[in-house]
Order: C-alpha cells, then sequence, then structure tokens
C-alpha cells in the first residue's frame, strides 16, 4: 500500500530493518547493470545511509536518486523535486519505483497561477507496474493562500523512457 508520503507505516525490529535495507541494497545492485548502458550510475555509502543516482544518457529522461536510510526513510529526487525524510515500512517497493522511473512512468504537475504564472504547487506521480502510484508534493504556502487553486492551470511535464 502506498500513501501520500511514502509506504505504508508499520514498525519492524531494528534487525529486521537491516535486513530487509541490505536485501534492498542487493537487489538494486542486482538490477543497475541492466540500465548501465542506457545511464549514468553513481552510488555511495555514507555512513549507515546508501545512495543509488541514476542520469540518463537520453535527453528528456528523469534522473533519480535514492538515499535509504536505516531508520526506515529514504529520500528521492526525482527530476528536480527532493522528497527528504519520507518514512518506508518496507523497502520491496524502491527497485518497481526506481524502474518505473527508467521506463518513463512520471508526470510532474506544476499548478501555476493564471494571473502571474507563479508556481502555486507542485507534485510527482510515479506510476507502478502493478497500476498503483506513490505521489508526493508541495505547496507553496504563501502563494497557495493567495491564490486558489480554481485561479491555476495544471502543466504537465512527461519525461522519455532511458531505454528508447
Amino acid at each position: 500500500m502506498l500513501t501520500r508520503y511514502g509506504l505504508a507505516n508499520t514498525m519492524l525490529s531494528d534487525d529486521a530493518i537491516r535486513s530487509r535495507l541490505q536485501a534492498t541494497i542487493e537487489s538494486l545492485r542486482y538490477w543497475v547493470p541492466t540500465i548501465s548502458d542506457v545511464a549514468v550510475v553513481k552510488e555511495r555509502e555514507q555512513g549507515s545511509s546508501w545512495t543509488l543516482a541514476l542520469a540518463p544518457k537520453v535527453d528528456n529522461a528523469c534522473p533519480v536518486e535514492l538515499t535509504l536510510h536505516p531508520a526506515q526513510t529514504f529520500d528521492l529526487i526525482v527530476a528536480d523535486e527532493e522528497y527528504d525524510g519520507r518514512t518506508a515500512s518496507s523497502f520491496d517497493l524502491v527497485l518497481p519505483l526506481i524502474e518505473a522511473v527508467t521506463e518513463a512512468r512520471v508526470v510532474q504537475r506544476r499548478w501555476i497561477s493564471l494571473a502571474t504564472g507563479a508556481e502555486r504547487a507542485v507534485e510527482t506521480i510515479i506510476t507502478l507496474a502493478d497500476g498503483s502510484t506513490w505521489r508526493d508534493g508541495r505547496t507553496i504556502e504563501a502563494l497557495a493562500d493567495a491564490i486558489p487553486r480554481e485561479a491555476a492551470e495544471r502543466q504537465d511535464r512527461h519525461f522519455l523512457p532511458y531505454r528508447r
């Protein structure tokens, strides 16, 4: 089950979390060679956190960076939007999430003021292979108070797949 701020929230023991985190890292490492011909791949460990960054070699594909933390949280950068400290009770959906980005199942939706062109809000929507979605976003509170949603226009940004 996905939620607005990440994956569903249920707590596990520290040993179980570390084990699942390590299994997720290994599954991502196993998957990386399938995409390394169409993306620049960077992996790094910082303390107890692990990061995977993918920069597509194709113009207009969506770069993504994922950092997994042992405290059942993750950070995700999708194109130019950052989602830090999201809760993850299970890392099982991490690989499908990254695969969806590389397969161009990402939309960045921006709400722009019709009167001024100012950005009121932005949302990132990633559709997984099973049809479920991960979505997160941010609202610029100062503008949201001044610009009602009906006075904003939706602009969707779509991306190309890494492999064409």
